[in-house]
């Protein structure tokens, strides 16, 4: 009996630990999203700046760098939102072939 309720009790925080992932998430990755255009537009800004002789490769360097831990950042997000979503389906004991092929669709159209 206490074996069951500590299962139910774990499962329980699992699928809330999923499900404040999945709310969070549209806000956090278009943050994250802006976060790589703007680093897109800095590395172009210090490449045309070091051209022009006003910038230094240290400029490109870093500006390459921050695009980089944005797009990565970017990833990792994309990557837990997946994850949220296949726990929160199959922790629910909703993990059904349908509701599975359904979090794969989701993610085929983003």
């Amino acid at each position: 009996r206490a074996d069951v309720e500590e299962t139910a009790r774990r499962l329980t925080g699992e699928v809330r630990r999923a499900w404040a992932v999945l709310v969070s998430a549209p806000t956090r990755l278009t943050a994250l999203q802006r976060a790589v255009k703007a680093s897109e537009l800095l590395l172009q800004s210090a490449e045309a700046g070091m051209r022009n002789k006003v910038r230094v490769m240290a400029d490109v360097l870093d500006a390459r760098r921050q695009l980089t831990q944005s797009q990565r950042d970017l990833s990792r997000a994309r990557q837990e939102v997946i994850e949220a979503r296949l726990q929160a389906v199959l922790r629910s004991g909703d993990g059904t072939e349908e509701n599975v092929a359904g979090v794969q669709r989701y993610f085929q159209e983003r």
